[in-house]
């Protein structure tokens, strides 16, 4: 998926988060602490 598609999609999706981290290939190995906070942290705000 290109960044220019996950920009459209995240256009066309109310209330979605995107964040692009500076890597080549594997975000959860090649940014594994970053990537886990990130998604803690939105799991967080899911919680109801």
């Amino acid at each position: 998926m290109t960044i220019q598609s996950m920009l459209n999609l995240h256009a066309a999706i109310p209330n979605s988060h995107l964040i692009i981290l500076p890597v080549v290939h594997l975000t959860n190995s090649e940014s594994k602490d970053e990537f886990e906070r990130l998604i803690l942290a939105f799991l967080g705000e899911s919680v109801v």
